[in-house]
């Protein structure tokens, strides 16, 4: 017999839990049966409730058929696959050295013009200052003003080679590690940040989705199977469990795809990975 759609829990549609006997399965069917047969319900149709639950009852009371259900499908409906944008926020690699040794050159620069400047103010009393026409060397005014252009020159190409920004180490699924540089980090985080918060959503509608099924199993337990309008509003809300838990399932595939193809680009961009 062919397995049902993946959002047909078999259990939920017996009324039994996933750990029944076979005569617990036979017991519940035929009180189920004896409350949905069409026979017995000349007031409303409920023909496919009737189907749904003979279809239950063939896989579930055969042995093999039910571990082949139990295999294949797991109660994936209501358990949807686990969320895992581990998606590490960046980590910022600083480099001071480079900055320190710029700090220095300027000080030794700035030292050495001071002791220039001194050396060609002082003058000795009994060496006369010899004036050659033909080698004019540079007086003090024009002396200053190259230092001060030198200075100028020197800051200006100081400012144009910055050290770069700092990279970015990115951690992937698999815990492989990626470093980007600042700029590459900054085309794919609109990206990244967008995948971060979905992941977080993802992940909270799972949570809710947990709560709601412990719930139905507590109303399941507590449920009077001899109430045909309690069970029909019973099944009513165990099937739109199973859509919205489908529905997440198949929100998470997406997502799953789009985390695969992220980090595919951060390896195509990345300097290293590790």
């Amino acid at each position: 017999m062919p397995l049902p759609p993946l959002h047909d829990d078999l259990y939920a549609i017996l009324g039994v839990g996933r750990t029944a006997s076979p005569s617990e399965i036979t017991a519940a069917f035929r009180r189920q049966a004896k409350l949905l047969h069409p026979d017995k319900n000349k007031g409303r149709d409920t023909t496919e409730d009737f189907r749904r639950l003979q279809q239950a009852y063939e896989i579930l009371g055969d042995p093999a058929t039910r571990s082949e259900y139990d295999q294949r499908f797991e109660f994936k409906a209501a358990r949807p696959a686990p969320v895992r944008p581990v998606v590490v926020p960046p980590v910022e690699r600083r480099r001071p050295v480079r900055l320190v040794l710029a700090a220095v050159a300027v000080v030794a620069a700035g030292a050495g013009v001071l002791f220039y400047l001194v050396l060609t103010t002082w003058v000795e009393p009994s060496r006369p200052v010899v004036h050659r026409p033909a080698e004019r060397g540079l007086s003090l005014s024009e002396l200053e003003r190259e230092m001060e252009g030198a200075m100028a020159k020197y800051a200006q190409d100081y400012a144009g080679n910055r050290p770069a920004a700092p990279d970015v180490e990115l951690v992937g699924r698999d815990g492989r590690t990626f470093l980007l540089t600042a700029v590459a980090h900054q085309k794919i985080r609109p990206n990244h940040e967008r995948l971060v918060r979905e992941g977080a959503a993802l992940k909270r509608r799972q949570g809710e989705l947990e709560t709601r099924r412990q719930g139905l199993e507590t109303e399941q337990r507590a449920l009077v199977t001899t109430d045909a309008v309690a069970v029909v509003a019973f099944s009513m809300k165990v099937d739109a469990f199973n859509r919205d838990g489908q529905a997440l399932h198949r929100e998470v595939e997406v997502h799953l795809k789009e985390l695969e193809e992220f980090f595919k680009e951060v390896e195509r961009l990345a300097l290293r990975a590790r």
